[in-house]
């Protein structure tokens, strides 16, 4: 349903937080603090000598701990110069810097350009990033044969807020082919590893048996974890009885719009264009009067709600059947 499986907002918007560049909903992406398997040098790792006298190739310290202009001048300088001799953590860093104004005036063409130096170099925080601005038209025009590439490879490097972008790419058929069973693929990998957005997306994969087969423990399991991780399921369970509502009142609807149009039409027609006497007195509707149309489209209407009642009562339960699992929890939790 893309209703609920809607790419999601904090995978797909760059932020600027604290002067830093990130992917919302994954802030240690940014985090310069945090010890990512790809980082490629540690500030603070070292002899005492080498705390006093930076190595030739060391980074200068994260760019939200210096507090004047001119520590701020030497960072950046010293990261376009390490940037230049192809140093990936420098080259992601200053397109943090460029993205946010940080040390340096905002630009935003020059930040792609140090993202996309290290994208190539195979850091994956900013083969992430490449892959957004390119969505989303920022320092770069759009390319949708872009974004799956640079998602794809930060994706196969194990970066989880990748693989979720790139499952709801998957999952919605944006820039490549529709496919829910790779999308479950990745947001399966990506919860593995924790990340809450892609939990409460495979919760719902297995819920509504989008790309898998319907695993109701299974569904419960991972809306738990979600929750625990800091989802407020709220929003969804109101979006999910929505749907349900809208599938049930769907033939209501259908028939009121039905009856609204030939309402409408009536008003510009005569009786005279209307009907006809026929040889043996009687009235009759023309083939093609407002009359003889509303009553052939209503049959067809009929047939058609009819023949789709059961997947929708069955769609509907399925909702309820999520709605009760996010009851329990929100129970639990007041």
């Amino acid at each position: 349903m893309k209703e609920i499986l809607m790419i999601s907002a904090k995978v797909v918007s760059l932020m600027l937080t604290l002067g830093l560049l990130v992917l919302s909903g994954c802030e240690h992406l940014a985090d310069e603090t945090h010890a990512f398997p790809f980082n490629s040098d540690d500030p603070t790792a070292g002899s005492r000598i080498s705390e006093i006298t930076p190595a030739k190739d060391a980074l200068p310290p994260p760019l939200t701990e210096l507090s004047d202009q001119e520590s701020l001048a030497a960072a950046i300088q010293r990261l376009q110069k390490l940037s230049t001799e192809g140093n990936a953590e420098a080259s992601y860093r200053l397109g943090q810097a460029y993205a946010s104004g940080f040390g340096v005036e905002v630009d935003l063409p020059r930040a792609f350009e140090s993202f996309l130096a290290a994208a190539e170099l195979e850091h994956a925080n900013a083969q992430a990033v490449v892959s957004l601005m390119f969505h989303q038209g920022n320092g770069v025009q759009k390319d949708g044969k872009q974004v799956i590439h640079w998602a794809t490879k930060a994706a196969d490097q194990g970066l989880d807020a990748a693989q979720h972008w790139l499952a709801s790419l998957y999952h919605q058929g944006l820039y490549v082919r529709q496919n829910a069973g790779k999308a479950f693929q990745l947001y399966e990998l990506a919860a593995q590893q924790g990340l809450p957005e892609a939990e409460v997306k495979l919760a719902l994969c297995f819920v509504l048996g989008e790309g898998t087969q319907r695993d109701i423990p299974k569904a419960r399991y991972w809306f738990t974890r979600s929750h625990r991780g800091g989802i407020d399921l709220r929003p969804l369970r109101d979006n999910l009885w929505e749907q349900a509502v809208e599938l049930d009142q769907y033939p209501i609807v259908r028939i009121s719009e039905h009856k609204a149009k030939f309402d409408e039409l009536r008003k510009f027609s005569s009786p005279a264009s209307e009907t006809y006497q026929t040889v043996n007195g009687r009235w009759a509707f023309y083939q093609d009067s407002v009359a003889a149309r509303e009553e052939s489209e209503f049959d067809k209407l009929m047939i058609e709600l009819k023949s789709g009642q059961a997947q929708r009562e069955q769609r509907i339960a399925i909702f309820l059947d999520a709605i009760e699992m996010i009851d329990v929890l929100l129970k639990q939790e007041s």
